[in-house]
């Protein structure tokens, strides 16, 4: 009876950075309600670095690698604007890469539900839920309105 055993141990890092384009235009049918469509088009850089070692019976075997990917964003949604105070915005898009390193990786349905609650004519706290690639995400923050 025999077997193997394999250990993997690994350090890296990672930078990323990106920047979007939103364009929007609210229709305001109320003092008391507006709806403010949007197009997000953005590109990124993600740029990741990892060194490690495998061992196993056979020996350790150290490894090193680096990969740099270019994703890109196509989103759709509405902030509907209740009250001045509520801003509920639903959204629905598609992340796909313009570069992959090689890495073989597919484009990316995403969605998201977020509130915001005004605290001034610029601040406001909020909660979203979301979701990519079978992924759930939930988040807390605040935003400033430009």
């Amino acid at each position: 009876m025999g077997g193997t055993n394999f250990n993997y141990k690994e350090d890296g890092s990672q930078i990323s950075g990106g920047v979007s384009l939103i364009f929007h235009n609210r229709f305001q049918s109320s003092q008391s309600f507006a709806i403010d469509p949007f197009l997000q088009l953005g590109i990124g850089v993600n740029y990741l670095e990892v060194d490690g070692t495998e061992s196993s019976i056979f020996g350790s075997f150290p490894y090193s690698a680096s990969f740099t990917t270019i994703p890109a964003v196509l989103m759709v949604g509405s902030e509907f604007v209740i009250n001045n105070f509520v801003i509920i915005t639903p959204s629905l898009g598609v992340m796909g890469y313009l570069s992959d390193d090689n890495l073989n990786l597919d484009a990316v349905f995403m969605w998201g539900l977020s509130a915001d609650f005004m605290l001034s004519d610029h601040f406001s706290l909020g909660f979203g839920i979301g979701g990519a690639d079978g992924n759930f995400d939930f988040g807390v923050g605040s935003n400033y309105h430009f």
